[in-house]
């Protein structure tokens, strides 16, 4: 594509090169022939702009770059890509997308996971504060019910939540009055409640796998009163109906709560949380 530029020459240079000239070039990047000298045009060259080139010191303004002039006359190169340059683009994308999914699908396996811990291990740390602020023993328990009005404590399946598996949400209570019994009753004060941590319809999701049935109950000197014996297990995969071994995910965890309300995460020991 031929130009027709305008050239400004800088007075240390010899009037040997005459007012206008000819470049014909593909790329701004490329070497230029100029009257015997090699001048190298900036790669940010753009339309109805002056340009100065470091090597020769010269001012250049394209003209004729309107794009209303017809087709006969010179316009300027006004930048772009070509179909080759496109297609490797797309193609180094494609790459790095496919190298790369399986990481990422590690990552959000390991946040779904952290993020299940995290939210149960606060509860139980919210349930033995306030055991310890209220002076009554406070509860956490299971609960497929636990955003209705009448939620209630429950270890039954429900859709593909199945027995023992917290994700299905829980209640945090506080004894109240004369009951007696360490598990939630009519009059007992809810304090919190979690609901779901997944969608009963996901094939693969966060699993929270209690060792037995029964509520963690704190005294009001933070103790552990009551609560299944054994480790909870926090693994993601494809839903099952009861805890598998080994567990899924190599990224499970497991959480243990002593008598003193200690709580120790460790990872699963040969898949298993023991």
């Amino acid at each position: 594509m031929a130009i027709a530029l305008r050239a400004t020459i800088a007075p240390a240079f010899t009037p040997a090169f005459r007012p206008f000239v000819a470049l014909r070039f593909r790329n701004p990047a490329w070497p230029i022939g100029l009257s015997g000298a090699q001048l190298r045009v900036a790669p940010y060259r753009q339309c109805e702009s002056g340009l100065r080139t470091r090597a020769n010191q010269l001012n250049i303004r394209a003209i004729g770059c309107d794009r209303g002039e017809s087709a006969s006359r010179s316009r300027c190169d006004c930048g772009g890509f070509t179909l080759i340059e496109l297609l490797t683009v797309v193609a180094i994308i494609a790459i790095l997308a496919a190298s790369t999914g399986g990481a990422f699908q590690r990552f959000i396996v390991g946040a779904r996971i952290s993020e299940g811990s995290s939210t149960f291990r606060s509860a139980l740390e919210l349930a033995r504060s306030e055991a310890a602020t209220r002076g009554v023993r406070v509860g956490v328990c299971r609960s497929t019910n636990a955003n209705d009005v009448g939620s209630t404590c429950s270890q039954a399946a429900l859709g593909n939540f199945a027995e023992n598996d917290w994700s299905a949400g829980w209640i945090i209570y506080a004894k109240q009055g004369t009951n007696a019994a360490d598990a939630f009753e009519a009059g007992d004060l809810v304090l919190r409640r979690q609901a779901a941590l997944a969608s009963a319809g996901t094939a693969s999701r966060l699993m929270i796998w209690a060792p037995a049935a029964g509520a963690v109950v704190y005294n009001w000197n933070g103790m552990r009163v009551a609560g299944p014996v054994g480790m909870f297990a926090f693994d993601f995969g494809a839903v099952n109906g009861s805890s598998p071994v080994p567990l899924i995910s190599d990224l499970a965890r497991c959480m243990a709560v002593n008598i003193a309300g200690r709580i120790d995460l460790t990872s699963p020991v040969t898949g298993e949380c023991k």
